[in-house]
């Protein structure tokens, strides 16, 4: 037992020695770390930077050489239509005289008018494809106007040697006819005053006069001049005529009076009578109504003095 005892005691001797050098283990410290800190001054760097921002000036020399740029290329798209539109022009002006329009053109020009016109477009033409190939929109632009001085009143005269005649009889037909729409409105639109027709006339007249006096000019004219007038003008100058026409036309005729026949006449006679037998009717009712209601009124009152006058008397007798 003893030593059994004893070896018990040594196990426990060990076990505890083993926790105890646990424990030791546990509190071992490993190596102390201390931090140092220190406030740190950043500033902006673009030192490391692929593309570094620009400054003002770069900003203002970029913006500079990109307008210049749009204006290089704005400049160059003017040129080239200004090229192109002469180049079209020459090309339409010269088959315009020669062969589209030639015989209309022939009736309104001289051989000297329609050969100066053909020889401008020639030498601009040449002109165009080579010392004048490298010039500038203003350049192209004012040849253009110099061969359309010399065109464009031969093509007028000829499209205006028909035109014209035409749009003068239209015109005169157009005044006949409303003048003669005037007299008929006199009796068919008494809503149009005799101070408006004859408003309607003037304009009319005034453009008649007009018409008179151009037309007189451009027949003492030779066909190869200047017209004294083209046939555009024609319509504006009706225009005002024409707008108060269709104004007073529009106006709508005034509301007729309503006339009553005889028959209704009657009719509403009848009306008036019925409706007086009526009203005299129920004013005999009521008045007959009231009456009925001051007997009733009265006979009451006097059974009221009869009962009274009994119970009177029977108060007496009791008493006797």
């Amino acid at each position: 037992e003893a030593a059994k005892k004893a070896a018990e005691e040594k196990a426990k001797k060990e076990k505890k020695a083993k926790k105890d050098k646990k424990k030791k283990k546990k509190k071992k410290k490993g190596p102390s770390t201390k931090v140092h800190r220190r406030t740190l001054t950043v500033e902006n760097s673009n030192l490391f930077m692929e593309q570094p921002p620009m400054t003002k000036a770069q900003l203002k020399a970029s913006k500079a050489k990109l307008d210049a740029l749009d204006a290089a290329d704005s400049a160059r798209r003017r040129r080239e239509a200004a090229q192109n539109d002469l180049e079209t022009y020459i090309l339409e002006m010269r088959s315009s005289i020669t062969s589209e329009m030639e015989a209309e053109i022939e009736k309104v020009s001289t051989d000297e008018q329609r050969e100066e016109a053909v020889n401008a477009a020639n030498a601009a033409e040449e002109w165009l494809y080579d010392e004048g190939f490298g010039s500038d929109a203003d350049t192209f632009i004012s040849k253009k106007a110099e061969l359309e001085g010399l065109a464009k009143p031969l093509i007028e005269r000829a499209l205006e040697f028909e035109a014209r005649p035409k749009a003068v009889t239209k015109a005169r037909n157009y005044v006949d006819d409303k003048k003669q729409l005037m007299d008929t409105w006199s009796a068919t639109k008494p809503q149009v005053t005799e101070a408006e027709r004859a408003d309607v006339i003037k304009k009319l007249t005034d453009f008649e006069t007009w018409l008179d006096e151009v037309t007189e000019k451009q027949e003492a004219l030779a066909v190869h001049e200047t017209p004294a007038f083209f046939s555009r003008e024609i319509g504006p100058r009706l225009q005002s005529a024409k707008q108060l026409i269709s104004r007073l036309n529009k106006r709508p005729k005034p509301t007729p009076p309503k006339e009553e026949t005889e028959e209704e006449e009657k009719k509403e006679g009848e009306a008036e009578g019925d409706a007086k037998e009526e009203g005299s009717d129920a004013k005999e009712e009521a008045e007959g109504e009231a009456k009925e209601e001051g007997e009733a009124k009265e006979e009451a009152a006097a059974d009221g003095e009869a009962k009274e006058e009994a119970a009177e008397a029977a108060a007496e007798g009791e008493e006797l």
